[in-house]
């Protein structure tokens, strides 16, 4: 007579029309059919693992479904990069070919998924999210180079929404507020205590859109993408330290990236940083032919000039700034430690 747990993988089994595997036991391997299969785990010590056998022995399309059916002792098992330490949790994989090389990737969208705390996904390959089996979404460690629609298709569009607040639900009760949407880049590490040595740059977070496509003969290319701000009552910026002068001075780099500098006293000139200096503390991942903005607020009774650092600095434009006027300047970084200062407002 079979065992509860037979009965179980049967159910399991007959519900998803796939093969029934054999759960090999804690560091064994999933022996896959050659089309679907469907394994239910029985996991009775923490830290046990399972495999699939390696993609690129594997058909294409095959997918193994997952299913943790009992725990006994404080059992979990990691497979895939995924731990899985609660009964009921699954996951289902799918093999996959990109750049000619097979891998497992977890299927997007798998009924059932993994409920854990901390899903993890390992691979090597890039992770691709499909959308009505369209491939929307590639994810990698290095740029994206392939992620190209089928033959006479636009690429697929992708919308990110937070969960929407509820509405009040009795007389005089507020509506609830929607979810916050952040974006956070990594934070730099901290050097070695006692080494002397510098802290590491925090990361950057860039948004990118590309030049149209090529047009063909008398065909004009494509327009270029844009990054469109769409925000109901504005955009808000963290306002960074301001920085006075009330005399003849040099800026220093940090200064002058704050992007605000208010003049009093006389009439004087106020001197960039030198292009070295100023690239020292601009983040590596600024290119060439990237810029940045910054204002002069001259409430001295006199006129204040902008003078441009020492080593590879150019300008165009008026850089005096009459008394109790404004003016708006951009600085362009045309290759490295080289600079080039434009009057813009």
């Amino acid at each position: 007579m079979g065992s509860f747990n037979d009965l179980n993988q049967l159910r399991e089994c007959k519900a998803s029309g796939a093969n029934l595997l054999r759960d090999p036991g804690n560091g064994g391997t999933l022996y896959l059919p050659i089309d679907d299969g469907l394994c239910l785990l029985t996991l009775a010590a923490a830290g046990e693992t399972r495999a699939l056998r390696a993609a690129a022995d594997v058909p294409l399309g095959v997918r193994v479904t997952v299913v943790v059916d009992q725990i006994t002792g404080g059992g979990t098992c990691t497979m895939e990069g995924i731990t899985f330490s609660v009964e009921g949790e699954r996951a289902t994989f799918e093999c996959h070919q990109y750049n000619g090389a097979r891998a497992w990737y977890v299927r997007p969208g798998s009924p059932g998924s993994v409920t854990a705390t901390d899903l993890v996904l390992n691979s090597t390959y890039e992770l691709n999210f499909t959308f009505g089996g369209v491939s929307a979404l590639a994810m990698d460690d290095a740029a994206i180079v392939s992620n190209v629609a089928a033959a006479g298709s636009d690429g697929k569009s992708l919308f990110m929404e937070t969960q929407d607040g509820a509405a009040g639900n009795i007389v005089a009760t507020p509506g609830l507020a929607g979810g916050n949407f952040t974006v956070t880049a990594g934070i730099g590490g901290a050097a070695y205590a006692g080494s002397g040595d510098v802290g590491g740059d925090s990361a950057c977070i860039s948004l990118v859109t590309q030049a149209g496509g090529a047009g063909d003969g008398a065909g004009a290319a494509g327009l270029a993408g844009v990054i469109r701000l769409n925000s109901a009552p504005g955009v808000i910026f963290e306002k960074h330290a301001l920085t006075t002068k009330t005399t003849t001075a040099t800026l220093t780099a940090a200064e002058l990236l704050g992007g605000l500098l208010s003049t009093t006293g006389t009439s004087y000139t106020v001197t960039l940083p030198s292009g070295a200096d100023l690239d020292n503390a601009i983040h590596a991942q600024v290119g060439a032919n990237e810029y940045f903005e910054f204002s002069v607020v001259n409430t001295a009774s006199g006129t204040v000039t902008i003078a441009v650092g020492s080593g590879n600095w150019t300008s165009l434009g008026t850089l005096t700034v009459a008394t109790l006027t404004s003016a708006r300047f951009r600085v362009t970084r045309t290759a490295v430690s080289t600079f080039v200062l434009y009057r813009v407002g």
